[in-house]
């Protein structure tokens, strides 16, 4: 929600029309720094940006000024912060997916295998040995999804 020039009538959260000015003025200072050539090169890569504080100021001059007082029905806000928990169980889930892929891909190829055992024909493609590979993928993916599931666990143990 970059915006160059926004305009701010009503006022009902109870900043002043002084304070709005105030923040409107960060705002563009802030756009000012982060279009510079010089902050381009600087390798700085902080939790929150300032292309956040901006987002951060327009919003609270969105609601500040807002024509009529609304409850959201829904608001979503993105965070850049993960925790060790979330991360583990994205990473957990992600496995657990594959795992089932995996099996999938496993059951399929001894399929084929069966298919190959009753049809001979030249140059058919060994199903046995693709579906050992595929268990051994589901087998590393399982393990992998229960070590995240106890890192969860482990994640969340209250002292």
């Amino acid at each position: 929600m970059h915006v160059d020039k926004l305009n701010y009538t009503n006022i009902h959260t109870g900043l002043t029309p002084n304070q709005i000015k105030r923040l409107e003025l960060i705002r563009s200072s802030i756009i000012n720094i982060q279009d510079s050539p010089e902050f381009s090169r600087i390798d700085y890569y902080p939790d929150v940006t300032l292309a956040d504080a901006v987002y951060a100021i327009e919003e609270l001059l969105e609601e500040a000024t807002r024509q009529e007082p609304t409850k959201p029905i829904l608001k979503l806000t993105i965070s850049r912060r993960l925790s060790l928990s979330d991360i583990l169980f994205k990473g957990t889930l992600v496995t657990f997916f594959t795992s089932g892929f995996f099996a999938i891909a496993t059951i399929f190829s001894s399929g084929m295998n069966e298919v190959n055992a009753r049809i001979n024909v030249p140059g058919n493609v060994n199903w046995e040995e693709v579906a050992g590979l595929f268990e051994g993928g589901a087998t590393a993916s399982f393990a992998l999804t229960l070590g995240g599931a106890l890192g969860i666990v482990a994640a969340n143990v209250k002292e």
